[in-house]
Parts: structure tokens; C-alpha cells; sequence
């Protein structure tokens, strides 16, 4: 819930001066190169599939590397200019930014950016409100895709240049304080586990000395 409301935060001010509306086509271009791997079976490669990815945040939780005689099927190549927009069940909002070359598989879209920063647009791209609208424009029921012409046509609010570098910088921040956050919640829980335990045994080791009966 907090990484929506920090977009929601950053990009609440569209209306000021030397912002424009356009939309999502005039700054994603479809980059669909394919790549069969075991056209090279002794490479490795860097492959990111869907469950790579942690939605809403974009964050990397893990990394596959494969040769090339163990992928069994054609898949997208990708640099780090790119973004990765995952079109299968856009509820799950799995938008990334790579930082590397790599190969993806084809429930994503690999988009080149135009006219704006990558990192901008990434972040646009995780708002609840492109999520909500997408889920208005799928194909297909069991696997729901994005109707990828429908998507490109909603708008975006673009700022000027120093502007988009102001607001990935804002955001930057506003996601490494909710990381901050999620690691303190983890700690926080454990502790209180391990308060629970030694409460629970403080109580019940004194079962013979109490004189309670054991029973199944």
C-alpha cells in the first residue's frame, strides 16, 4: 500500500507549468527483437521471467542465469535502456527497469523510451490507476493479457527534463524509507515471536511442579 501512495504523492501535481499531457505511445516504442537460445547452447544468459520480478515496487528478487541448450523457447532480448512492462494479469504490476543485458520471456513487453527518462516512466507505469486501466483492456480469460494498443493510448503527464530527474530522485528516496520500514517490520516480528515462545514456556514448564496431569 505505501509504494501506490508515494506515486500518488510525487505525481499529484501534473498541472504545473511546462507539464503536458501526451500519451503512453509518444514515449514507449515496442522493442520486440527475438532470440531463439539454443541458437547458442553453450552461452549463458541472464534470464528474467515474471516471478523475477516483486510487483508494484520493481524490485529484482532473483536472478537466473541458464545456458542457452537448457531455455527451450524463444525469448526477448533487453539492455538497460529498456523497460520490461509484464502484459499477463496486469494486476500483479510488474514493471522493470534492468540494469543489464539480458533475455526475458515473452509475457513481457520490452519498451525503448523517447521524450522522457526511463526511470520516470517506470515509476508512471506502477500507479494503480494504469493497473485499474489495464485491467479494463485485456484479451483472454485464463491468462488475461493487455491489449497493448489500448495501453499505449493512455495519458501521461510529462514534466520537464529536471523536473523527471527531480521526481525519480523523490521517489528514490520515498522507496529506500519503505524498505527501510519493511526491514524493521521484519525484525520487529521476529522479536515478538521469540517473546511469545519464551512467554509460552516460562508458563508451561512447570507442569509437574503445578501438578497438572498430561494428557493426549
Amino acid at each position: 500500500a505505501l509504494i501506490p501512495s508515494a506515486l500518488h504523492q510525487v505525481f499529484s501535481k501534473v498541472d504545473e507549468k511546462g507539464w503536458k499531457w501526451v500519451r503512453l505511445g509518444e514515449v514507449l516504442k515496442e522493442d520486440r527483437r527475438m532470440i531463439n537460445p539454443q541458437d547458442f547452447p553453450n552461452k549463458e544468459f541472464w534470464l528474467v521471467t515474471m516471478d523475477c520480478i516483486e510487483s508494484d515496487t520493481g524490485r529484482l528478487l532473483k536472478v537466473i542465469k541458464s545456458r542457452g541448450r537448457n531455455i527451450k523457447s524463444a525469448k526477448y532480448m533487453f539492455k538497460s535502456g529498456h523497460i520490461l512492462y509484464g502484459k499477463l494479469r496486469p494486476y500483479l504490476n510488474k514493471v522493470y527497469a534492468p540494469t543489464r543485458e539480458g533475455i526475458c520471456t515473452t509475457e513481457f513487453i520490452p519498451f525503448i523510451t523517447t521524450k522522457a527518462l526511463r526511470e520516470y516512466v517506470a515509476f508512471y507505469l506502477r500507479k494503480k490507476e494504469i493497473v485499474d486501466f489495464a485491467m479494463r483492456h485485456i484479451t483472454g480469460t485464463r491468462q488475461p493479457r493487455v491489449i497493448i494498443d489500448e495501453f499505449l493510448n493512455y495519458p501521461i503527464p510529462l514534466a520537464p527534463l529536471e523536473e523527471q530527474k527531480r521526481i525519480v530522485t523523490r521517489i528514490k528516496e520515498l522507496t529506500s524509507r519503505i524498505e527501510e520500514a519493511r526491514r524493521l517490520r521484519k525484525l520487529a516480528k521476529k522479536e515478538v515471536e521469540k517473546i511469545m515462545q519464551a512467554a509460552l514456556h516460562k508458563v508451561f514448564n512447570k507442569a509437574e511442579e503445578k501438578g497438572w496431569n498430561w494428557v493426549r
